[in-house]
């Protein structure tokens, strides 16, 4: 079975002397074939044609998204270890998917049925072990894993302790991502497709806490770590003496991707 992503090449491309973030290729194909495969089942579409929208798009969309991202410094298109590369075409692999998964019920059952696949591809035991620090543990080696791979370049895990004072919208848990592989593609496909986006970690960590008995809500949002002036002289300007009535492009160029959670234990809570 054909994969997104696999073996293709965009024709006429030089390759570049800048240097490139690599992650694992097998781990980048092993996200590309989940979504895939998890797609295929649907039924939305014969794979033949998967294939053929999945050309096309990329092909399409390609001029417009190198503009606005690092795709100009690929050295080997085709090669799903090069971070820009498997940026591009998993974002072009949900856009279609997005586009025949229309419903809000449906697109959250997609979502659910890759991270529970990616779940067990990445962990470590056969079930689950039981209590608090265990699932602890079970979160950080999740994260440590997609670190390992280079998916994402570094994390923070942030727990609120039980009976500590805390806000009421305080969440149960904090994860920050520094610079995830599709961080740019997600950006693009959250501004066209409001709440439906990759999310391959929150999903598979979504997997674990069903597992583990936890009803979640997850708020994810992009942060930049620090801010950048409006490249145009004109715009600095303008921003530093203040006019109400012109507006200045400020850069938005997010590294962090956060992750608050609030979890419930459910009646299928193990004990």
């Amino acid at each position: 079975m054909l994969s997104f992503g696999d073996g293709v090449s965009l024709a006429g491309e030089a390759s570049s002397v800048v240097e490139v973030r690599h992650m694992s290729n097998d781990f980048g194909t092993l996200l590309m074939k989940t979504t895939y495969n998890e797609f295929a089942a649907t039924k939305k579409l014969p794979e033949a044609e998967i294939q053929k929208q999945f050309f096309r798009l990329r092909q399409q969309e390609y001029p417009y998204f190198k503009e606005s991202s690092t795709m100009s410094s690929i050295q080997k298109p085709g090669d799903l270890s090069e971070v820009p590369y498997f940026n591009f075409v998993s974002y072009i692999q949900w856009k279609i998917v997005a586009k025949h998964l229309k419903s809000t019920e449906e697109r959250a059952d997609f979502s659910t049925k890759v991270g529970r696949s990616l779940l067990e591809s990445l962990r470590s035991t056969s079930a689950p072990d039981a209590g608090s620090a265990d699932l602890r543990k079970q979160v950080d080696d999740i994260l440590r894993k997609l670190k390992a791979v280079g998916y994402v370049e570094d994390y923070t895990v942030e727990w609120r302790e039980p009976g500590g004072e805390s806000l009421a919208d305080e969440p149960d848990l904090r994860i920050q991502l520094r610079r995830p592989a599709d961080l740019q593609g997600s950006q693009l496909l959250r501004a066209e497709e409001g709440s439906f986006w990759q999310k391959f970690a929150s999903s598979i960590l979504q997997a674990l806490f069903e597992e583990r008995g936890y009803e979640t809500e997850v708020d994810e949002y992009f942060f930049q770590e620090q801010w950048q002036p409006p490249k145009s002289w004109a715009s600095q300007l303008l921003l530093a003496l203040g006019d109400p009535f012109q507006k200045v492009d400020v850069p938005f160029d997010p590294d962090i991707l956060i992750q608050d959670w609030q979890l419930r234990p459910s009646g299928n809570k193990q004990s």
